[in-house]
């Protein structure tokens, strides 16, 4: 019994010297299969104690590591501080006594992202990762050269908007000026003629008939040039430019209400008057354009018709064909997040909804 006790014994202690001498062969080989699989990955890991002491560092950790501070990861804390200070690292979250994400672009160009934080259970350790956001931050940067880019082209279109405004301003006060012009010549060829009926001893009813004429000429002429003042130079405003223009084509603008103040919606109101006011001296022989604006939960609404002869009738137009400079307003208040409606009940009136906030 005795021998037979002896003899398990010996056999437990072999088998004891078998497992011992085997376990740490397998476990040196799991290590360094691990070791490996780590060092292949295209981020860096750092996973150090709460103290700071590393436990691991794979390779691309501590190329980036040597090439950001010039030496290896001695100590995980002091690695990071040594991140958060560098002049090519940005703070992405955390303050900088505690960063918890940077964006660090090493000397190469390439940009990374660097994370530190706490692994969860117990004991704790402290992991910072590295990741390659080089496409990412190259994304970013396109992204804001193109929008700065477009807001250089917005900003360069509004002047050219200005200018375009200035230059058609320029072009209808040149045309209302011909345009009395023309008429004031009428009036003299008429004024000719008539003397010359008169001397010549025409019927009594021919010159009746040719001085009313006359009379109704000069009247027409004479009230657009006699309350025309300057419609350029400095100090004069937009809406006294307007004011002189209309005075040139014999028609009054009769203002209700406040303008928008702000630039781009002031513009597009003042735009449609002068479209309507154009509109009504040219086909609706009109004499007075009536402009009336309020505020609606920050819209500008602007209200805009004459007294033409639609209008004086009680009726409507037969038919309305959008010409060039109405389909460019409308064009160009549409681009701005406006609305243009057309009323044909009684003449034609415009109404217009221009955001003030922008």
């Amino acid at each position: 019994m005795s021998l037979l006790v002896c003899i398990l014994c010996v056999a437990l202690a072999c088998a004891l010297m078998v497992w011992t001498c085997a376990r740490p062969a397998r476990v040196v080989g799991l290590a360094s299969l691990t070791r490996t699989a780590v060092d292949t990955l295209p981020s860096g890991i750092c996973l150090g104690s709460t103290n700071g002491v590393p436990i691991l560092v794979n390779h691309r950790m501590d190329q980036l590591a040597c090439t950001l501070t010039g030496h290896s990861i001695l100590d995980a804390r002091a690695f990071w501080r040594e991140l958060s200070e560098l002049g090519c690292a940005r703070l992405l979250d955390g303050d900088q006594m505690g960063a918890r994400a940077l964006e660090v672009v090493t000397p190469d160009g390439s940009v990374w992202q660097f994370v530190r934080c706490k692994t969860m259970g117990r004991p704790s350790y402290l992991q910072i990762q590295a990741i390659d956001v080089t496409g990412i931050a190259q994304a970013r940067a396109e992204t804001s050269a193109a929008n700065e880019l477009l807001r250089e082209q917005n900003a360069r279109q509004q002047l050219l908007l200005q200018d375009v405004e200035k230059i058609n301003l320029k072009r209808e006060t040149l045309s209302a000026r011909m345009q009395a012009h023309r008429g004031l010549g009428e009036c003299l060829l008429i004024t000719q003629k008539a003397r010359e009926q008169v001397a010549a001893g025409a019927p009594v009813r021919e010159r009746d008939q040719l001085l009313l004429e006359l009379v109704a000429r000069w009247q027409t002429v004479l009230r657009g040039l006699g309350s025309v003042g300057p419609t350029s130079g400095e100090g004069t405003s937009d809406v006294a430019e307007l004011d002189g223009v209309a005075a040139l084509v014999g028609c009054r603008v009769v203002w209700s209400g406040e303008l928008p103040t702000e630039k781009v919606a002031r513009s597009l109101v003042l735009s449609a008057v002068r479209e309507a006011l154009s509109n009504a001296a040219r086909h609706a022989h009109a004499t007075v354009l009536r402009v009336s604006c309020e505020r609606q939960d920050g819209w500008t609404v602007a209200h805009i018709w004459d007294n033409g002869q639609d209008a004086q009738a009680g009726g409507a137009p037969s038919s309305l064909t959008e010409g060039a400079g109405l389909a460019d307003l409308r064009a160009k208040i549409e681009e701005e997040g406006a609305v243009l409606q057309l009323d044909l009940s009684r003449g034609v009136s415009l109404t217009m909804r221009v955001p003030e906030a922008r």
